[in-house]
């Protein structure tokens, strides 16, 4: 696949060729009549053809990203001129979970559930298989997604952009469509998005807390870890370091919009089981959503 950069040249050099030969000749707007550009048009045509050059400025730099389908999984890794090629991320096909760490000293940790959660019927919903497929734009690695969970098709783009230091992020567009027919469920009907996540006990977590907008919250043994709801536009669970895991990442989303937070501890002494779930929510299916996820230190 072409890059934008080289697309966007090619095209620049094709609008040179075309203001000094007849490629143009049969349109009249742009012509004289003998098959050339007049004097007045070609710096109107070589002027726009310039300006769309300039938008590939960020596409001069070297694509650094690298995918590896082992399996069920899709290994991300991202080119460090004196590290290789260190993996950065983790996408799982058999059910949309998403990982991600914040540099080569980060620990894995906290999930992001990529296909969105649901109560019909009685049953909860969550989790579902994914077709993926990659393209690199920029300096950017975009993952294309879809699936269906329970008679909800849902697709989505997860966009990531090069580590930062100490963090990395990624800018997630979902879309659904299927009727269904939630159950009522106060902050829990629909998750557009969940983090999950594992915390034990004081000092075997990947988890060490959770917060909503600028408040923190303790998480429990067991139970509700935000209780009444709040609504905020951000969310996430701290990482830190713990007898268990050392540089957990702390996972932070920002939503497109106000939802309710909230969150359950199910008790767990199994150190590799995510006992933690912790997600925004919505009183009825949402036929589109976006929301952007820093990992960070």
């Amino acid at each position: 696949m072409m890059s934008k950069c080289f697309q966007l040249t090619a095209f620049f050099l094709l609008c040179c060729l075309m203001t000094n030969n007849s490629a143009i000749a049969e349109n009249p707007m742009l012509t004289s009549g003998n098959g050339s550009v007049p004097s007045e048009n070609r710096g109107l045509v070589l002027s726009a053809c310039y300006s769309l050059l300039l938008q590939s400025d960020s596409c001069k730099s070297e694509n650094d990203w690298s995918v590896v389908k082992e399996e069920s999984t899709l290994k991300i890794n991202y080119r460090i001129s004196d590290k290789g090629y260190p993996q950065f991320a983790a996408l799982h096909l058999n059910d949309g979970y998403f990982r991600m760490v914040y540099g080569v000293e980060g620990g894995w940790g906290t999930s992001v559930i990529i296909p969105p959660g649901f109560w019909m019927g009685g049953a909860y919903y969550q989790g579902a298989p994914i077709e993926v497929t990659w393209e690199k734009e920029c300096d950017k690695l975009i993952l294309n997604l879809s699936g269906t969970l329970a008679g909800l098709s849902f697709s989505g783009k997860i966009t990531l952009s090069p580590p930062g230091e100490e963090s990395i992020v990624a800018d997630v567009t979902m879309t659904t469509s299927g009727n269904i027919n939630l159950d009522v469920r106060e902050g829990e009907a629909f998750k557009p998005v969940m983090l999950s996540s594992m915390r034990i006990s004081d000092t075997i977590w990947d988890a060490s807390g959770a917060f909503a907008g600028a408040v923190n919250y303790t998480i429990p043994t067991t139970g509700v870890i935000v209780d009444p709801l709040v609504s905020d536009t951000t969310f996430g669970l701290s990482g830190g370091t713990s007898s268990w895991k050392t540089n957990a990442p702390t996972v932070v989303v920002d939503l497109d919009r106000m939802l309710p937070i909230t969150g359950w501890v199910t008790p767990s002494m199994d150190s590799n089981d995510d006992n933690i779930g912790f997600w925004a929510a919505s009183s009825a299916v949402l036929s589109s959503w976006s929301y952007t996820v820093m990992v960070k230190k």
